[in-house]
């Protein structure tokens, strides 16, 4: 949890900051930069009430981010980076989406185990 919850920080911030240092960009470019981080941000938060809850939003985040980002990117916007963000933005909330809801899947089979015997 804790290695999720510093990739978002580090997202919301790498957000903030080129919002930061790029003035003038339009509703749609700031967008782009921060959302998905907010939303891996929120998505972490969650795990705190429910690991499968958490996992299931970070899966979503993921595939948001896989499949916004070249939708919301702007045209003049390079297809190597546009496969770059999608690579480093979307693909580690999918992975570790998965990750919890695979440990709360072996927690449960662990209880059913040993409430059997």
């Amino acid at each position: 949890m804790l290695l999720a919850l510093l990739w978002a920080v580090w997202w919301v911030s790498w957000g903030f900051l080129s919002v930061m240092l790029l003035p003038g960009l339009a509703a749609s470019g700031i967008a782009v930069r921060v959302i998905p981080g907010i939303l891996f941000l929120l998505a972490t938060f969650s795990a705190w009430k429910s690991e499968y809850l958490c996992g299931l939003a970070l899966v979503v985040v993921g595939l948001l981010v896989l499949v916004g980002f070249p939708a919301w990117a702007p045209r003049w916007y390079p297809s190597d980076a546009t496969v770059f963000v999608m690579a480093v933005g979307g693909l580690p909330p999918l992975l570790a989406g998965a990750l919890f809801m695979e440990v709360r899947r072996r927690r449960i089979r662990a209880e059913l185990e040993e409430f059997e015997d």
